[in-house]
């Protein structure tokens, strides 16, 4: 099974996600996509591959009211209950492990935290609107700007990606519109810096919630943007949620949560394929907490 991956992966690299391109950015050692995932690329997937959401089976999806509230006929096909203005809107209602699905029908996969944060942050491609090998405090930049940030661009909800500003590497909505799912479990950052040199460091998770979003949603202020937003976004969400960690970790398939995806430059070696492509049975024998 391990070697048809990777023979898959060989082949998807001669070969583009069919109608709407999600383009690939190259950022050290992976490509990265520009955008969100979309709800057209979701709905192919889905498609295709007859698959249906846990949103779709239980009859909607979460939005924080008073308390998580359940929202009747919302799903990624209809976010906010209604068909949505534009395909190319993010797929939100999508929990961790769907995303992980759709990642691996395209030979992807979710990044790391160290991946999502070097995209996002530092500037590795030419650029003359960014210093290049500066670390940015923000995707947007050293001002918390151009992101779809409670109204900064005059929106009140996630909006269609192609109509935001590029940021940090071209790469678009890595703040605001939505967050964005990445591998790693989420654990509180460490007071004590590690030493030597990490490759390709992952927290592997061992329980099923919570995981780490990144990157902050449109209903989000500045500070959920930032590069140390995983510390500032779990004590906001405290601030507002009395049934912390059941939280955004807790009802997946909400409203503000997206992801995107990349794909390693080189083939994955089997050790790697194991460790950041889990298969569905090791997924499942992780604990909840």
């Amino acid at each position: 099974m391990k070697i048809f991956f990777i023979f898959l992966f060989i082949v998807f690299l001669s070969t583009e996600v069919n109608s709407f391109e999600n383009p690939k950015i190259k950022i050290e050692n992976f490509f990265i996509n520009k955008y969100e995932v979309t709800i057209k690329e979701f709905e192919q997937f889905a498609k295709k591959n007859n698959y249906i959401t846990l949103a779709e089976k239980n009859g909607g999806g979460y939005e924080w009211g008073a308390g998580w509230e359940k929202r009747d006929g919302w799903n990624y096909k209809s976010p906010y209950g209604s068909t949505p203005k534009s395909l190319l809107e993010p797929a939100v209602h999508i929990n961790r492990f769907e995303a992980e699905k759709y990642c691996q029908s395209i030979n992807g996969r979710l990044p790391t935290f160290k991946e999502w944060k070097i995209s996002a942050y530092k500037q590795i491609l030419s650029s003359k609107l960014f210093e290049i090998n500066k670390t940015y405090k923000y995707p947007s930049g050293d001002e918390p700007k151009n992101m779809n940030s409670q109204g900064v661009l005059g929106y009140n909800k996630h909006v269609d990606v192609t109509t935001l500003p590029e940021g940090i590497n071209e790469l678009v909505a890595m703040g605001g519109n939505v967050w964005e799912w990445v591998l790693d479990q989420f654990v509180p950052p460490s007071a004590k810096a590690p030493t030597g040199t990490l490759v390709n460091p992952l927290v592997a998770p061992n329980t099923l919630y919570p995981r780490l979003v990144k990157g902050g949603s449109w209903d989000d202020g500045a500070v959920n943007h930032r590069s140390a937003a995983r510390m500032g976004s779990v004590e906001a969400w405290k601030q507002q949620d009395p049934q912390i960690p059941k939280s955004v970790w807790y009802h997946t398939d909400a409203i503000f949560v997206g992801f995107r995806v990349i794909r390693p430059r080189e083939i994955p070696s089997i050790e790697d394929v194991e460790k950041y492509w889990p298969s569905e049975a090791d997924i499942l024998a992780i604990p909840s907490r």
